[in-house]
């Protein structure tokens, strides 16, 4: 089963181009705005990875990336942020509100896809060792 990308930019070429470079290895939906995406994540998708531009009209992709983190039913999905933006500030923050990778504008395609796969295989082994854990846990209380 591929894994799911929600694609959030403002810019209709870059949606486009992105879905077109990860649409043979993911399952990809697009957004317009973060406010499109929120709509999507809430009603009919969600994904295991939000790649979002930093830089929108109406919501930032920071804003969506808050909004994401800030929900219990959410806050598991991985965010790359997508940014022209190089002042060390806007990278700051996007880490600081949890964002698993910033990547500057503009950017090599095959770098795009290896920082992707080693966001969620950083994730996929968390959970593995959280399970893990877990299931130690109730051996020994249930012993």
């Amino acid at each position: 089963m591929k894994k799911r990308i929600l694609i959030v930019d403002d810019s209709e070429m870059m949606r486009e181009f992105l879905a077109h470079q990860l649409n043979e290895k993911y399952e990809t939906v697009v957004a317009a705005s973060s406010e499109e995406a929120i709509r999507k994540l809430e009603i009919e998708f969600l994904p295991d990875l939000i790649l979002t531009d930093y830089s929108m009209e109406g919501q930032s992709g920071l804003d969506l990336l808050q909004h994401v983190k800030k929900s219990t039913e959410l806050e598991h999905i991985c965010v790359v942020v997508l940014s022209s933006k190089m002042q060390s500030k806007e990278k700051v923050n996007c880490l600081q509100a949890g964002a698993d990778d910033y990547i500057l504008k503009p950017f090599n395609p095959i770098e795009l896809q290896l920082r992707i796969d080693k966001v969620l295989n950083l994730r996929r082994q968390s959970m593995s060792v959280i399970v893990s854990r877990e299931q130690s846990v109730s051996v020994i209380v249930n012993s």
